[in-house]
């Protein structure tokens, strides 16, 4: 996950989206990796407009960053160090291990693989596996759905061999059915 990502999601849990102590995502454990990407002056120029600078400061200094300029560059203010500078964190660094942590309810989003899961448990507003399903959808929906999220991306390939069959007319279904089971 880039630094950049943070800057723009927040608690998915609905009693945190009134409350401003649920942005930004706190990082905790992370474990951190460099990707040396080309110097994109214009990507930096163009989206710090949109990059909530208070929140940005908070998740430099979490992640163990040197200190960046207290007010939002502007104009002349943006030298090319600056850009850099904000080059490096943003684009360059990546979270390949740790958690989010919220700042409101304290739910903790775990980040593996460079991957946050954002898949809440049911007593937090998540979608419960089995419910308003008939039992074939049951297991098809448990392996894409599951509450750990890099483990369901395991199973993409069995999904689709699952709709193979059930396209090729292997496994025996009446039109309808196959189209709300895939839909």
């Amino acid at each position: 996950m880039k630094v950049v990502t943070a800057n723009f999601i927040s608690c998915a849990v609905k009693s945190c989206k009134i409350s401003p102590a649920a942005f930004p995502l706190h990082f905790q454990d992370a474990e951190l990796e460099q990707q040396e990407l080309d110097l994109q002056p214009e990507f930096i120029r163009n989206i710090l407009p949109r990059i909530d600078w208070d929140a940005l400061r908070i998740t430099a200094s979490e992640l163990g960053f040197p200190t960046i300029p207290e007010t939002k560059p502007e104009g002349e203010a943006l030298d090319e160090q600056t850009l850099k500078d904000l080059h490096t964190l943003l684009l360059e660094t990546r979270v390949v291990e740790g958690k989010l942590v919220c700042g409101s309810c304290g739910h903790e989003y775990k980040i593996k693989e460079g991957i946050a899961n954002f898949l809440l448990p049911s007593h937090l507003g998540g979608i419960s596996p089995l419910s308003g399903r008939d039992e074939l959808s049951d297991r098809f929906f448990v392996l894409c759905g599951s509450a750990d999220f890099y483990d369901s991306l395991k199973f993409i390939l069995l999904q689709l061999e699952f709709l193979a069959l059930v396209f090729s007319g292997c496994l025996m279904f009446n039109e309808i059915e196959v189209r709300r089971r895939v839909v």
